[in-house]
């Protein structure tokens, strides 16, 4: 699925600042080191700062690194943004590091028009040192139906020489009746024809929960659609995934290409995910990762455990162990990473973080919907779990994940603490509703990391 450069740009924002913050307070800072094996030493590496307005929405966020030439701290990267009374990001601008170690010099800016709660456009200007002014560069243009999903994003390009926009490609989706992803064209223009034309489309499948259960991908050749690649899910007890299936299409056959099984503890949360690949050679399932998540009785993670198969070793080796701390209030902070030679197992290298916190008037990782109380955690990896006091009518109520653009991902019947899969769904900042009919009874935002 093709994403523009602007979304991606907004994910890898959202992801950069994304700590597990308790109901009430906010983050603040991060000072990170790192260990150097030779002289068994944790040494300054980086650090991180966050600024927030009154709304504790942030509008700042900067990272420092420590540079052991010039025995200093020099900036790297930093994030300003700016939002209307409503709380919607309507610019945000990118710095990198200047000559001088508190110098920041401007890059680019993405500037956002919204129509309620729709983002309607989006313009990337680049900064040009010798004029020293903002130059449009891309648009997205987004447009909605009647009931708020996304239809169509046309990406532009600005010439310079005529001043004006240029069409470059575009997305389509329709939806099925239950407002769920159906398909979505890809097209390309074609100026010399100011046409535009097929290029690729990813159709989707859906059981009578919501889940998706499969999704073609076809590339246009000489007026039909090929299908080239295919992608099934597959769903256990209480409609937790429990497989991940990738094949590709060669000459009217589906060929195996990967897969990831997921085990779960008795409270719904991944504990375990295997990424396996497929051996044509005795035509069976090998797993070459493992990935395991260790919970305290908060639920929060603890551990993260990454196994890689090495044929070196012939065996498994730990390839990176991130473990994470928590205070009372389930704030998020420590993190302690330790990373093994890709290969030979052998140790690579640490790196280690503190996260301080500060009280804020409103919660990141709690919402309210009337008399309820919905809590979740706002950094997730493939599963994200929505524990909420009992709605007045269960039964009645889908939950719908929704893109930085408003295009839904997901949707399907919801039920609090149940697990709802993020197989498939590209890492970034995504928004979530619980809905009654049409009708939002709670909302917020998730990271999927």
């Amino acid at each position: 699925m093709k994403i523009c450069l602007s979304i991606l740009f907004i994910l890898s924002y959202s992801l950069s600042s994304a700590q597990q913050a308790g109901d009430g307070y906010r983050l603040d800072s991060s000072y990170c080191e790192s260990y150097d094996p030779d002289i068994a030493f944790w040494d300054k590496s980086s650090r991180f700062y966050y600024l927030y307005n009154n709304n504790n929405i942030e509008t700042e966020h900067y990272s420092q690194v420590w540079r052991i030439d010039l025995n200093t701290w020099f900036n790297n990267s930093r994030y300003l943004s700016e939002h209307d009374a409503d709380g919607h990001l309507t610019r945000l601008t990118y710095q990198t590091e200047g000559d001088s170690p508190t110098q920041w010099e401007n890059y680019f800016r993405h500037e956002y028009t919204w129509d309620g709660d729709r983002q309607v456009e989006d313009i990337r200007l680049e900064w040009d040192t010798i004029s020293l002014a903002w130059l449009p560069a891309t648009r997205r243009i987004n447009a909605y139906n009647t009931q708020g999903l996304l239809t169509q994003t046309t990406f532009q390009l600005f010439d310079p020489l005529s001043g004006d926009w240029g069409n470059y490609y575009k997305s389509i989706y329709t939806y099925n009746d239950d407002d769920l992803l159906a398909e979505e064209v890809f097209q390309q223009y074609d100026p010399s024809t100011n046409s535009w034309k097929n290029e690729k489309k990813e159709v989707s499948g859906y059981d009578g929960n919501g889940n998706l259960l499969e999704r073609l991908y076809l590339n246009w050749s000489v007026g039909i659609w090929l299908i080239y690649k295919f992608n099934f899910w597959e769903y256990g007890f209480d409609n937790r995934l429990e497989s991940f299936t990738s094949q590709i299409f060669i000459d009217g056959i589906y060929y195996n290409v990967y897969r990831s099984v997921y085990e779960y503890q008795i409270d719904n949360l991944v504990s375990k995910r295997e990424s396996q690949h497929w051996d044509p050679g005795s035509m069976s399932w090998k797993v070459s990762l493992k990935e395991h998540y260790i919970y305290d009785g908060n639920l929060d993670l603890t551990n993260w455990i990454t196994e890689r198969w090495s044929s070196t070793l012939n065996s498994f080796f730990i390839l990176e162990n991130r473990s994470y701390g928590y205070d009372d209030f389930h704030n998020q902070t420590g993190t302690l990473t330790e990373t093994n030679n890709y290969e030979t197992g052998s140790f690579h290298s640490k790196y280690q973080c503190d996260h301080y916190y500060s009280a804020a008037t409103l919660p990141t990782t709690y919402i309210h919907a009337g008399e309820d109380l919905c809590a979740y955690k706002n950094l997730v990896t493939d599963v994200l779990t929505l524990n909420c006091t009992v709605f007045s009518d269960q039964a009645s109520l889908n939950i719908r994940i929704l893109d930085m653009t408003g295009r839904v991902v997901i949707q399907s019947p919801f039920q609090s603490g149940a697990s709802i899969s993020l197989e498939g769904v590209r890492p970034g900042l995504y928004f979530f509703q619980v809905l009654q009919k049409q009708e939002v009874l709670a909302s917020g935002k998730v990271v999927r990391q």
